[in-house]
């Protein structure tokens, strides 16, 4: 991808406690950050999801609490 400034968010996850030591275990074992994990994971998704559907046109809203239901 090009040099593009992107805006950061956060995002609470709420998981099993089971499946987050498994994700954290395996973050570990291969060297990544959790978050960097968690990143490549959902760009993972999204460009399969892309690719099967087409792409996502991105809505700018003017509040920062953008909802997603």
């Amino acid at each position: 991808m090009a040099n593009k400034k992107r805006e950061i968010k956060e995002a609470i996850l709420k998981v099993d406690s089971e499946l987050l030591y498994k994700y954290k275990y395996i973050c570990k074992y291969y060297g990544h950050t959790f978050n960097d994990q968690v990143t490549f994971t959902m760009r993972r998704y999204v460009y399969n999801f892309e690719l099967n559907h087409g792409p996502i046109s991105i809505i700018r809203r003017k509040s920062s609490k953008a909802r997603t239901e």
